[in-house]
């Protein structure tokens, strides 16, 4: 229910900076800026904290279960939920501007390059979400999905991406990179 901030100012000299309360549930996901800290619950929220002073800037609410996984890109926050969605977020509004819709369980892990958000979930995908289209609110693109990967054989639990390749692990003991200049499997058209 807590977040703890610390001082490091050198590999052995670590010490409590402060601590955040807020939350009513565990928090399963942190990020930060330079001058944001982010949390992520069970509580279902998503927590915006200053960095500098500790203090509660907003409270974002919107996803109908807890809250897994959090990555900040620019102004705006990518998370992903138990009830199988991803949210985009303006950080500075709090507006949630964005639902992303397909996964079939849990989102747990998310990561961001400057063209595509990737999501993997319990369901043993990952999906690879167009980025400008996911932040463009006027898009008639309702699911901005531009491929499902398909490779593990069990739930994704980590998943890391630069503008060329995905690297994920799943729980079915494999890491697989997936490249984006190959476009043939795994890397598969939805």
């Amino acid at each position: 229910e807590t977040v703890a901030v610390w001082n490091m100012k050198s590999p052995t000299d670590i010490t409590l900076r402060m601590t955040l309360k807020g939350h009513g549930g565990w928090v399963m996901a942190v990020d930060l800026s330079e001058t944001t800290i982010i949390s992520g619950s069970a509580d279902e929220t998503i927590k915006v904290w200053d960095t500098f002073t500790g203090e509660l800037v907003r409270t974002l609410c919107g996803h109908r279960d807890g809250v897994y996984c959090l990555q900040l890109q620019l102004s705006h926050l990518i998370s992903g939920s138990d009830d199988k969605t991803l949210r985009i977020w303006n950080t500075n509004t709090g507006e949630c501007v964005r639902v992303l819709h397909g996964h079939d369980s849990s989102v747990i892990c998310v990561a961001v390059d400057n063209r595509r958000i990737l999501s993997g979930s319990i369901d043993g995908t990952i999906k690879v979400w167009d980025l400008a289209a996911a932040l463009d609110a006027g898009s008639s693109n309702d699911t901005p999905c531009i491929a499902t990967l398909k490779e593990h054989t069990g739930s994704i639990w980590a998943v890391q991406c630069d503008n060329f390749q995905v690297i994920s692990g799943s729980e079915d003991g494999t890491l697989v990179k997936h490249d984006f200049l190959d476009p043939k499997p795994p890397f598969l058209r939805t």
